[in-house]
């Protein structure tokens, strides 16, 4: 957990807006097979014009327009697909992986089945990435999305399968290292309870909810500046 280190770890599902516990639910979806961008447990995606999921970094999104979001579809919580044996001699067809590899090539072109966390009632921990921590005055704004990226691929942790997405203030002076600037998606429902997590520290986390989402769509509420 961050809380107050800069340790982004994606979006984590904690909870539903009406306070009950996350059970765990997910929906399964496609991925191309090849498909030429890493996305990691915790990152966010969306459905392309031919229905396979890819990662919202993807999205094309007009240089400072942020105001009109494209749909997201929820949250990415790992795959599952078999590859040749000359690409892994040692498990080809162990199924299970906690992230998608940018360019896999699964056995057959077989799309690979994706698990997304798609309820838009799930409230997420997430990450604060800036100058400054989030405090009280936050809460109920909306904020963008800030991937780390290398060479065009997002970065995440290559052991664990875990995303280092965060989200970033409107107020922070920080730009996001996104392509080219990724829009508010998210909404502040609260600052993280955690009691490691202190209002206006560098890299506090918030509770955030998806605003732009395929079965959720505010748009009445987004920002209009």
């Amino acid at each position: 957990m961050s809380y107050g280190q800069n340790a982004p770890w994606g979006l984590q599902a904690i909870r539903t807006q009406v306070d009950a516990s996350w059970n765990g639910k997910t929906s399964t979806y496609l991925i191309a097979s090849g498909y030429a961008q890493n996305i990691f447990k915790g990152d966010l995606v969306y459905i392309n014009a031919a229905g396979y999921i890819q990662n919202y970094n993807n999205v094309t999104q007009t240089a400072g327009n942020t105001n009109t979001p494209a749909l997201t579809l929820g949250v990415f919580m790992g795959c599952s697909y078999a590859v040749s044996v000359a690409n892994n001699p040692i498990d080809p067809f162990n199924p299970g992986h906690a992230y998608w590899p940018s360019g896999t090539a699964t056995f057959g072109g077989v799309p690979a089945i994706a698990s997304i966390i798609t309820d838009p009632q799930v409230v997420f921990n997430v990450q604060v990435t800036g100058n400054a921590g989030a405090t009280q005055a936050d809460v109920g704004n909306f904020v963008q999305i800030a991937y780390q990226t290398s060479g065009g691929q997002v970065q995440g942790n290559f052991n664990t399968g875990q995303s280092f997405m965060s989200v970033i203030l409107p107020s922070s002076s920080a730009v996001p290292t996104a392509n080219p600037v990724l829009p508010y998606v998210c909404w502040i429902d609260a600052l993280s309870s955690n009691p490691n997590n202190v209002s206006g520290q560098q890299y506090n986390n918030v509770e955030v909810m998806l605003s732009s989402h395929y079965f959720r769509v505010i748009p009445s509420l987004m920002p209009t500046a």
